[in-house]
């Protein structure tokens, strides 16, 4: 099955490439990209047989699980090169929201799990400002997707201005709603 998955990926971004396209597989829940370990390995095997596919990092599908580390999440990780950035609550709501985002980042809450977990893609493997997209999504407990995401705007300018190379160092403290970097 993984191997069949693996030549799927291969041919969708084959001929996604062939008509001028970018391709991105998004890690996702109820997904192939499901399963860190086995999402791993079908990236592994495309690369044993092709170019390796591009994923579109939409961790808050791995927050809302829990995953925040392991050997196989940090190879899918070194395969990012697109990032939806949406909030979720650990093992709650896979699409939430927060009443005050700065409060809620100094909370440790979805806001400061979506930038903790950004900054281990954005800080190394090369993801830039133009690859970066809010994607609130109107489900769960979102009822204002358009105010949602205009809310996260600080946190999506912080985001992108570490994507962008900006290496000052971030303050102990530092809140994306009320500091610039």
């Amino acid at each position: 099955y993984l191997n069949l998955c693996a030549r799927r990926l291969s041919d969708i971004r084959r001929v996604g490439w062939e008509e001028g396209l970018n391709v991105y597989f998004e890690t996702h829940v109820d997904r192939i990209s499901e399963c860190p370990r086995a999402y791993a390995q079908i990236l592994e095997m495309v690369e044993s047989f092709d170019a390796p596919v591009e994923v579109n990092a939409d961790l808050s599908h791995y927050i809302y699980r829990g995953i925040f580390k392991g050997k196989s999440l940090e190879f899918i990780l070194n395969h990012v090169q697109h990032f939806h950035v949406r909030l979720a609550r650990v093992h709650g709501d896979l699409s939430s929201d927060a009443d005050d985002m700065a409060s809620d980042f100094d909370a440790g809450g979805a806001t400061r799990q979506a930038w903790e977990q950004s900054l281990r893609v954005l800080r190394h493997r090369g993801v830039s400002s133009r690859t970066i997209c809010g994607e609130t999504g109107p489900m769960h407990l979102v009822k204002d997707t358009l105010g949602t995401d205009a809310r996260l705007v600080p946190l999506l300018r912080a985001m992108a201005e570490v994507g962008d190379g900006n290496t000052k160092p971030i303050h102990e403290g530092f809140n994306p709603f009320r500091d610039r970097l």
